[in-house]
């Protein structure tokens, strides 16, 4: 054992000693290394050197049962994820398994409790969404001046929190003081609600009903609120009329709101459930009603047979009759209702034949988007085949 401080060998070695563990040498060579190198050189040889300044002892330590089972769980996911990956190659599917596998290691090496990391994994959580670990509050240094850069909208001037770089402060001539924290509120369309988005009107509304005060604390869970679009006049674009429904709360709580707008020359104006009704009905009538379930079964029993080149003239004067937006919202739309069904199957509803209808429709708005966005088949079948084989790689 090589000590680099003298004085310290006779403590350091009399502790090792009374646990048992005795050095043959300590800041010299063994006779048999002298020998063989015809001198005692300075340099203390070793077969394994252990610096402590350059590596830790936790390193050394034996790996705990929870870090071989979270190391063959990450490997597993790995497996499966490139199952031809080499020695040494980068997959960022596996590169994401094993950054969280270190992160796990080092709590594990910090020795926690289950209380104590519980307690860090949601501080952890914090730092990883962006959100402060204390209240923020209304003090010069947390704020930056933005007002050239981000223009302005009525108020005198604007700035950027420090710490949040989501949250925004607005003062207008009168002293009026808001704040907007832009991550706060996530839109759901409820035909859609795989797809959150964000809308300023949205904003608007809510920060009516939940406004930001100082000192504030951001919630670990956005507010989640639920909404309908359509559209009434075709020449307005993808929708012209919005109803903001209910929101669910950072607690869980569901709380109605019904509130409906309609597009005006400065934005959307409120309306009320009448007009808005109305809108809808107007809107329905214009895409057409769907095909009734009866009629569908029907013509299932008929000798209808379109040729390939029926159906691409039908495909491409449907896409030519409305707005491609449009378009894509009715695809979404149907997307759903297909998942609807699907639900309905895996919750014991036998309905095939109401699974076979919305797979029939999911099946021509693919051939709406194939004509929207220009994929040839030859584009599409690659893609598919790309999947497919990822599929199989899977299956070994």
């Amino acid at each position: 054992m090589d000590i680099q401080k003298r004085g310290a060998d006779q403590r350091g070695c009399g502790g090792c000693k009374e646990h048992g563990l005795i050095f043959d040498a300590v800041n010299d060579n063994l006779p048999e290394i002298v020998e063989a190198f015809g001198g005692n050189c300075r340099k203390i040889f070793a077969n394994e050197y252990i610096d402590d300044r350059n590596r830790s002892i936790g390193s050394c330590r034996e790996k705990s049962s929870m870090e071989r089972w979270a190391e063959n769980e990450v490997a597993i996911a790995c497996r499966r994820e490139n199952p031809d990956r080499k020695d040494g190659e980068w997959d960022y599917g596996c590169a994401c398994y094993e950054s969280a596998l270190k992160a796990f290691g080092s709590l594990c090496n910090d020795g926690h409790s289950g209380f104590s990391i519980g307690l860090t994994k949601a501080i952890l959580n914090r730092l990883i969404n962006n959100k402060p670990l204390l209240p923020i509050e209304d003090i010069d240094e947390v704020w930056s001046d933005i007002s050239d850069m981000s223009g302005l909208k009525g108020e005198e001037r604007n700035y950027q929190c420090k710490r949040m770089s989501s949250l925004f402060k607005y003062v207008y001539a009168d002293g009026t003081v808001k704040y907007r924290d832009v991550d706060r509120y996530h839109g759901v369309n409820i035909n859609c609600p795989d797809a959150p988005y964000h809308s300023g009107l949205i904003d608007t509304v809510m920060d009516e009903l939940y406004p930001i005060t100082m000192p504030y604390m951001p919630a670990d869970r956005a507010f989640k609120i639920y909404t309908e679009d359509f559209l009434v006049d075709p020449a307005k674009g993808d929708y012209d009329t919005v109803g903001i429904l209910y929101v669910i709360t950072p607690s869980m709580d569901k709380v109605a709101i019904n509130r409906y707008f309609k597009e005006a020359p400065n934005g959307f104006a409120e309306i009320d459930e009448e007009e808005y009704k109305e809108r809808k009905d107007a809107a329905k009538a214009r895409m057409g009603k769907p095909m009734d379930r009866n009629r569908f079964v029907q013509c299932m029993k008929s000798n209808i047979e379109l040729s390939d080149k029926e159906r691409r003239r039908i495909i491409r004067r449907s896409v030519e009759s409305q707005p491609w937006k449009l378009k894509c919202t009715i695809a979404m739309e149907e997307f759903a209702e297909l998942t609807q069904a699907i639900s309905k199957q895996i919750r014991g509803y036998d309905n095939r034949i109401g699974l076979l209808e919305e797979m029939a429709d999911a099946y021509i708005c693919l051939e709406f988007l194939k004509s929207i966005f220009n994929i040839t088949p030859e584009e599409l079948q690659k893609a598919v085949d790309v999947k497919l084989q990822r599929e199989r790689n899977k299956q070994r």
